[in-house]
């Protein structure tokens, strides 16, 4: 069994770890912003509060909502599109829960991570999302859908009538290692939408 200095040494690792971690993902979006001259919009967490804040916090708040990045939203627009890339930092949680609007089973297992999925079959993941439609009507769907969170990597198109279309697809984080699967992966999403008949975000990198 570790000592208590030991442990600590893996907590001041995995602090400066995320950072790392953190810092190439904010280069990525900037890429990406970039790539597709758009402009960065801000952002916001998808699954915990902002972390409070300003002497707003108290204990009742989850441990999570002091790691805003678990589920974050990058917002991105131009004068004819936007985009959204939602970066799920861990899908360990979403992998064991079968409703997650269920706030009951939710709030008995988020807090007890030894009970999510392993560290080897959960995934980390970017949820590239566009369209002509509102993206509140297609969000609790994309968020909530078993068959999206079980799948290593999906695509797809969200309608509804007379609200328009959302366009989804999603990758491993590992297609975006470095500049070269990069530059593949946003082509390959730009071909993606142009096969769906979406033509407002190309990339125009080069």
């Amino acid at each position: 069994m570790k000592n208590i200095d030991d442990i600590l040494i893996e907590v001041r690792k995995a602090y400066r770890l995320l950072y790392v971690f953190n810092e190439r993902i904010f280069d990525l979006m900037k890429y990406i912003e970039s790539a597709f001259e758009m402009e960065f919009g801000g952002g916001r967490s998808m699954f915990t509060a902002d972390t409070p804040n300003s002497w707003k916090g108290k204990f009742e708040n989850w441990t999570w909502d002091y790691f805003n990045l678990y589920f974050y939203e990058f917002y991105f627009k131009s004068n004819n599109a936007w985009l959204s890339i939602l970066l799920q930092s861990d899908t360990g949680l979403w992998d064991i829960i079968e409703d997650i609007k269920n706030e009951d089973e939710l709030n008995k297992k988020v807090n007890k991570v030894e009970l999510y999925n392993s560290f080897e079959e959960s995934k980390t993941r970017l949820i590239f999302i566009t369209g002509n439609g509102e993206w509140n009507v297609a969000k609790i769907q994309m968020l909530y859908d078993k068959s999206i969170n079980k799948s290593l990597i999906n695509e797809g198109v969200i309608e509804k009538k007379n609200k328009g279309k959302i366009i989804y697809k999603i990758f491993e984080i590992n297609n975006f290692i470095d500049e070269k699967t990069t530059i593949q992966s946003l082509k390959e999403y730009v071909n993606f939408l142009k096969n769906n008949n979406f033509d407002k975000i190309l990339y125009k990198k080069e």
